[in-house]
């Protein structure tokens, strides 16, 4: 864990994950929402995160630059100064938005003692929420946390990628699973930086006849403090559920023997 976290463009040689857009990840929430509740019933988040979009156009492309959002972004979020949200249109709040990427990779898996899984994320450029999120992780039946080896670190970047500072994070446990609440955007300092991450996570086998066992890990954005729920059905399969205002942006599942 010495090492920085791997930045986004070293993610982007993986093919383990793909780049999900920051925007995209709340018009696809909306689109399962849609299909199990009435419209009248479905949140408009769409609405919400353009007009943080048109907040955040009060700023200077300087103090944009600044804050760490790339050309591409500063285009569409200084379009949208003095419109109202639904005069936003669709492309422009993907433009304005960040891309991100979260791989999982299975570490190795001791029989009967413990297995370890590896897993990384990265902005490419600075989000339009700024704030805390949280990676979790679910595992099978008959494994519990080792929360005093488990822990991630998070390197704060610039958009050039010049180092900024970094910060350790320690899990807090679940039934089944644990939890990192961190800050996405706010290094040491206060300073906005990109971040980026990487867990290093072991499990202990506390039954002797377990000789395989399945992670889920997710990662989740604008994360409002409800606890994540970790469910595993009769056939032993791994989910993560989380509060309706979370948005999901990475997600990985091994299954390791």
């Amino acid at each position: 864990m010495d090492s920085p976290a791997p930045e986004f463009s070293e993610l982007s040689k993986s093919h383990v994950s793909k780049t999900i857009n920051e925007f995209d990840a709340i018009i696809e929430k909306e689109i399962i929402s849609e299909l199990r509740y009435s419209y009248s019933d479905k949140h408009d988040e769409t609405l919400y995160f353009k007009q943080e979009i048109i907040n955040l156009s009060n700023n200077s492309r300087n103090e944009l630059e600044k804050m760490n959002f790339n050309d591409r972004q500063i285009d569409a979020i200084l379009s949208t100064k003095g419109l109202s949200a639904d005069k936003v249109s669709n492309d422009v709040a993907r433009r304005a938005s960040a891309n991100f990427r979260f791989n999982m990779y299975k570490n190795r898996f001791e029989y009967g003692d413990y297995a370890v899984v590896d897993a990384y994320w990265a902005w490419e450029s600075a989000p339009v929420w700024a704030g805390k999120d949280t990676v979790v992780f679910g595992f099978s039946d008959g494994f519990t946390a080792n929360l005093d080896r488990t822990v991630m670190k998070v390197t704060y970047r610039d958009l050039d990628g010049n180092y900024k500072d970094e910060q350790y994070y320690s899990p807090n446990g679940l039934v089944q699973g644990l939890r990192f609440d961190f800050e996405q955007s706010y290094g040491p300092g206060g300073l906005r930086s990109l971040s980026s991450g990487k867990v290093y996570l072991v499990i202990d086998n506390n039954r002797e006849n377990k000789d395989y066992v399945e992670v889920h890990g997710k990662y989740l954005h604008n994360y409002l403090g409800v606890l994540p729920s970790i469910n595993i059905s009769g056939s032993n399969l791994v989910s993560i559920g989380f509060s309706a205002n979370t948005k999901e942006m990475g997600d990985g599942y091994i299954v390791m023997a």
